[in-house]
């Protein structure tokens, strides 16, 4: 079968475009179809940073339809963030139904979803703008379905973790070249849907306490917000409080600086991992600092604590839900209850063992999509 993604899952490797990568070479490697992906965010000849997984220049819609029927796919899989499937924000995937159609290709949206109210886009898109629709928890079925979106149209598939690499264990901080001292980790893909800001507030509250504390980041500088400007305005600048492997070059990043076994050692030299976030897809280095038993605080949102509630060693900040926001909706943590359950987290015994459940992992998560595949293409 030949299978083509329209994502942009090389240039953002943090959350849904490592787990797009992933499914990528799985599908190729361990399935046997041939796989290409066509990037809204790549410009110029196609490339093969993978051996047998191009990537085409689709960064407009006339663009993408020409590739679709000169490529052929059986299925294409459109992979994005839920607001890239609202029209006016993102018009070059509205070409993609048309197109498939255009050569008998079957069409399945894949987005991970954590809007209340959803956007009446997205139960368009569900209804009739391709044949399946893959979001990541029950939760985010039960919004699309309450809004109108049929539910046969509707599946589930988790993002995936290797516990292979990422498992409890012994990290070498100096590898790391961080300091001594009690170590929050977050990683982040933004700085606004994060609420980076958040967590240095958090910091400075475990500071002003007596804590010897400080802060890895690992994500963009810039963005909505710019981290260096809330550091100066905590007092935190200049005060080796906290650390940041910024990713905000302008050349594609790919996995450089988010290779598994580097990260998995971050993970094991981490105190505490720590994410104010205000929203999530599913929240990828949430599930690998969990699977490597690194206790993990995080904002108590739908889908967070339907994905990790089962986890001992997760945490869950008191929040409470802001609307209207330019997202259309935020859940704002409490920094007061934040700090405190950091507090909790470096006080309770650290897991030695670590079971993922079986949804996670990506042998069943590749042969759960398989069977998508033969369901849109008939070959079931």
């Amino acid at each position: 079968m030949r299978v083509g993604f329209y994502s942009d899952a090389y240039y953002l490797p943090t959350g849904y475009g490592r787990n797009t990568l992933n499914l990528m070479s799985r599908l190729k490697d361990i399935c046997g179809h041939e796989v290409f992906e066509i990037s809204p965010n790549h410009i110029g000849p196609p490339i093969e940073p993978v051996a047998g997984m191009p990537i085409f220049d689709g960064r407009t819609g006339p663009m993408t339809v020409r590739l679709i029927r000169k490529l052929k796919p059986d299925v294409m899989i459109h992979i994005r963030d839920n607001w890239s499937f609202i029209r006016r924000w993102q018009p070059p995937g509205y070409h993609l139904w048309p197109a498939c159609k255009s050569v008998g290709a079957k069409l399945i949206n894949y987005t991970p979803i954590e809007s209340c109210p959803m956007p009446l886009d997205l139960v368009d898109t569900v209804t009739s703008e391709g044949d399946l629709t893959i979001v990541h928890a029950k939760w985010c079925v039960d919004q699309l379905v309450a809004q109108g979106a049929p539910e046969d149209r509707l599946r589930v598939l988790r993002h995936g973790v290797e516990p292979r690499i990422f498992h409890p264990g012994v990290g070498d901080r100096k590898a790391a070249g961080l300091p001594d001292g009690e170590m929050l980790l977050q990683v982040a893909s933004n700085t606004e849907r994060k609420m980076v800001p958040l967590t240095f507030i958090v910091l400075k509250k475990l500071i002003d306490s007596g804590r010897d504390a400080f802060l890895y980041y690992h994500g963009p500088r810039q963005g909505f917000f710019s981290l260096d400007t809330h550091a100066n305005a905590l007092g935190l600048a200049g005060k080796k409080r906290i650390f940041v492997k910024a990713t905000d070059d302008p050349s594609p990043v790919n996995l450089d600086g988010f290779e598994d076994r580097a990260m998995a050692n971050l993970y094991r030299t981490a105190d505490v991992y720590v994410t104010t976030t205000a929203g999530e897809g599913e929240g990828v280095p949430i599930l690998e600092a969990l699977a490597s038993g690194l206790p993990t605080v995080m904002t108590d949102t739908p889908i967070l604590r339907e994905l990790y509630g089962t986890f001992p060693h997760a945490y869950f900040i008191k929040s409470k839900q802001e609307f209207p926001t330019p997202w259309g909706f935020d859940w704002i943590a409490d920094t007061d209850s934040g700090a405190d359950l950091v507090n909790r987290a470096m006080a309770d015994p650290r897991p030695t063992t670590v079971e993922v459940p079986s949804y996670f992992k990506w042998d069943n998560i590749t042969r759960t999509l398989e069977g998508y595949l033969e369901e849109v293409s008939g070959r079931k």
